[in-house]
C-alpha cells in the first residue's frame, strides 16, 4: 500500500493580504507590510472625502505611526500616485512648507477650490521631479480637465 509523502500532503496555502476592519473603525493590513493594490483600496475608500494623514498610512500597513515607518509610506508615495492614475484618480499631496514632506495624501475634489488652485503646481512640480512621466503629466491633466468640466456641468444643471 503507496502512502503519499507527508510533504505532499501538507502543501502551504498562503493567503493573499487584506485589508481587515478593526473594532474601532480603523483599517489594518493582515500582514502589517506595504501592498500597491491595498493601498490603492484604501485610498479609495478613505480617501474621497477627508485628507489621509502620513502616519495613518503608516500605522495601517507598517502597524504603527512612527518616523521609520512614516518614511517607508513617504517613499511609496511616486508608486502610488502612478497606480492611482492607472485607476483615473488623482492623488493630491499635503506638503508641509517648512519641512517640504507630504503631510497627507486625499483623492482629487474638484468642487474644493484649493485642491483646483494646486493640483496644476502639484502636477508640473511631480514633472520636473521626473515622478511623473510625460504621458503620465498629460494624462493627469486630462483627467483635471475631465473632472472641471463634469463639476461645471453638475452646476449648470441644479
Amino acid at each position: 500500500m503507496d502512502q503519499p509523502s507527508l510533504s505532499k500532503e501538507l502543501t502551504r496555502v498562503r493567503s493573499k493580504p487584506t485589508l481587515m476592519k478593526l473594532d474601532d473603525g480603523q483599517y489594518m493590513s493582515t500582514d502589517r507590510k506595504w501592498h500597491p493594490d491595498l493601498a490603492v483600496k484604501y485610498v479609495h475608500t478613505c480617501g474621497r472625502d477627508r485628507w489621509i494623514p502620513i502616519g495613518e498610512l503608516a500605522k495601517v500597513f507598517a502597524g504603527a505611526n512612527v518616523p521609520r515607518n512614516k518614511k517607508l509610506v513617504r517613499r511609496r508615495l511616486a508608486r502610488l500616485s502612478r497606480d492611482m492614475l492607472a485607476t483615473h484618480e488623482l492623488l493630491v499631496r499635503e506638503i508641509d512648507p517648512r519641512s517640504r514632506r507630504v503631510m497627507a495624501v486625499k483623492l482629487y475634489d474638484p468642487r474644493s477650490e484649493q485642491e483646483r488652485q494646486g493640483i496644476h503646481d502639484q502636477l508640473d512640480r511631480l514633472h520636473n521631479r521626473k515622478e511623473l512621466s510625460e504621458g503620465d503629466y498629460q494624462l493627469s491633466l486630462c483627467l483635471v480637465r475631465q473632472k472641471d468640466a463634469t463639476l461645471q456641468e453638475e452646476i449648470t444643471l441644479s
